[in-house]
């Protein structure tokens, strides 16, 4: 079955996966996510890009960002009608609104993931009615969770995991 999308399914599409893949790749705060621009993002002299984030109580850090949020970023920028790559001075915010004038606050970031994840919700219910319930309590806190708990399982060094999540370092 093919499926025609029209233009603002695709734009919904690109900014959904750019929401996403933005949470699970830096286990970011919504506020983390709401406030900074598109010129937090920036490449260094060794070819690889990271993020840098004002993070909670105002402490400062540069996380590294892997081909798939780079790539991500990339699409996103595109469909908006930016240049595939944010310079240093872009104050662009990370997300725009719909008319692509202005940023999102934390507020409307979090309802539009509300949104998104009722509507899979909805649309797999009958068949996975479990997975539907799990889906419709999912917010941007347990994005961040998970990706910590991946984060965690896969390196298996907490101190990395707590910096990646930027949690107070414990002597």
């Amino acid at each position: 079955m093919i499926f025609l999308l029209v233009e603002s399914q695709i734009k919904q599409y690109e900014r959904l996966r750019f929401i996403l893949t933005m949470f699970y790749c830096t286990a970011c705060r919504i506020g983390e996510f709401s406030t900074h621009t598109m010129g937090s993002f920036n490449q260094h002299s060794n070819g690889k890009w990271y993020w840098h984030v004002v993070g909670k109580g105002y402490k400062p850090a540069e996380l590294p960002v892997n081909n798939k949020l780079l790539d991500a970023l990339v699409r996103y920028r595109k469909y908006v009608g930016l240049s595939p790559l944010p310079a240093v001075e872009d104050d662009t915010p990370l997300l725009l609104n719909k008319n692509g004038n202005k940023g999102v606050t934390s507020r409307q970031l979090s309802r539009l993931l509300n949104g998104f994840f009722s509507q899979v919700a909805k649309k797999i219910e009958n068949r996975f009615p479990h997975s539907a319930e799990n889906i419709r309590q999912a917010t941007a806190l347990r994005i961040r969770h998970t990706a910590l708990s991946h984060a965690a399982q896969r390196t298996k060094d907490l101190r990395l995991v707590q910096r990646f999540g930027r949690h107070e370092q414990r002597q």
